[in-house]
């Protein structure tokens, strides 16, 4: 079994989010330096601390976030291998 490297789960991750149709990244900053919260943006959340990932929603202009698919973290390996569930039925269903 190969190791799945953060690169890697992103790429895949990303590829979900736009078959979804949401962007990716939290917050952007404008020409001012201002940053504002992206509402409906996701990111893949990665924290050692916790253990695992989970993927987040901003939610509010405040930068509130929500986890979409629940609280859960999933280990590299779990969740590499249901976004890769979810690319291949959202490629089925939109044949």
């Amino acid at each position: 079994m190969e190791r799945i490297t953060k690169k890697q789960l992103q790429a895949v991750f990303e590829v979900f989010a736009a078959k979804m149709g949401h962007k990716i990244g939290h917050y952007v900053k404008d020409n001012s330096g201002k940053i504002h919260a992206q509402i409906g943006n996701w990111a893949l959340d990665s924290n050692a601390v916790y253990g695992g990932h989970q993927i987040t929603e901003i939610v509010n202009e405040g930068g509130g976030v929500c986890c979409p698919f629940g609280l859960t973290r999933m280990s590299t390996r779990e969740l590499w291998n249901t976004l890769h569930f979810a690319n291949d039925a959202l490629s089925f269903l939109h044949k």
